[in-house]
């Protein structure tokens, strides 16, 4: 498994490190190639007309050193690389993904504030929209004390849900030798959509909520179920009440280690939405949280 994590020397690098070391299974068994990538901002042109650009290339290399070593005493994984890329942050994150067929980027977001929040980091950001590889999301909080986790999988019945418990199935020991997984769906408050548009005797068909949310949630978890279940991964269904990001929020704040979820962003906002409900989670979360885009 190759795994693709840019640094820039900031806390959240540290946190994104302590998480990936403490996947103490993983490492043995999938042995990951790691490679830090430290992209640097270019230069004004007129840096050109005094430095050549041996010396252009010596002052960035020299700066990227000062981040990298202040990692590599923290980065205990089989194999080890480290490279030097200047230009836009998210697109040669991208790109150097992309050349070096990378499984996974994990990158660090700061969420300062609730416009930073909402765009879960700016570098972070841009690498999911340019990149259709899975990104590991981790914020500047301490990582989980046991390797195995308590894994939340957010599913609702799309193709990027199937991307999503693909990437599990193949990659079971990131997530600890005994680790839970937890099928995650929010069914619609249907109860109060009917208590606000039903009067007089439409009220008679409240007492049907319950199966029809029964009926909702086993529909789009049993399949998730059932494919796990063919891949030796015992899964339990949780259901959720209302939408669907918020609801995820709060159960993942009292209840898991990472949260799993596809993202169906398309188009050229793909970079801003990464699918609605992907993104809410991601803007309010403080857990973990993996984005794997699907077809």
């Amino acid at each position: 498994m190759r795994v693709l994590m840019p640094v820039d020397g900031s806390s959240h690098n540290h946190a994104a490190l302590a998480f990936l070391v403490g996947r103490r299974s993983w490492l043995e068994a999938e042995k990951p190639d790691v490679e830090l990538v430290h992209v640097r901002a270019p230069l004004p042109s007129r840096f050109s007309e005094v430095f050549t650009q041996e010396q252009i290339r010596a002052m960035h290399e020299e700066a990227a050193e000062e981040v990298f070593a202040q990692l590599e005493h923290e980065a205990h994984f089989p194999t080890l690389t480290k490279k030097v890329l200047v230009g836009s942050p998210g697109l040669e994150i991208a790109q150097e993904a992309a050349d070096t067929k990378a499984d996974l980027i994990v990158v660090g977001a700061r969420g300062h504030g609730f416009i930073d929040s909402m765009l879960v980091g700016s570098v972070s950001q841009a690498v999911i929209a340019k990149s259709d590889k899975p990104v590991l999301i981790c914020h500047d909080v301490p990582a989980p004390e046991k390797e195995s986790l308590v894994v939340g999988v957010a599913v609702d019945g799309s193709g990027s849900s199937d991307a999503a418990l693909d990437f599990i199935i193949r990659h079971k020991t990131f997530f600890g030798p005994d680790a839970e997984f937890r099928i995650l769906y929010a069914v619609p408050d249907y109860q109060g959509i009917m208590q606000k548009h039903l009067v007089g005797a439409m009220m008679r068909f409240i007492p049907e909520i319950p199966t029809i949310e029964t009926e909702d949630f086993r529909e789009v978890t049993d399949p998730v179920v059932e494919k796990f279940a063919a891949a030796g991964i015992k899964a339990t269904p949780v259901m959720l009440k209302g939408e669907a990001g918020p609801a995820i929020v709060d159960y993942a704040e009292r209840e898991l280690g990472i949260i799993v979820a596809g993202s169906h962003g398309k188009g050229n906002l793909r970079a801003l939405f990464m699918g609605t409900t992907a993104r809410h989670i991601a803007a309010l979360t403080r857990c973990p949280m993996l984005v794997v885009r699907g077809s």
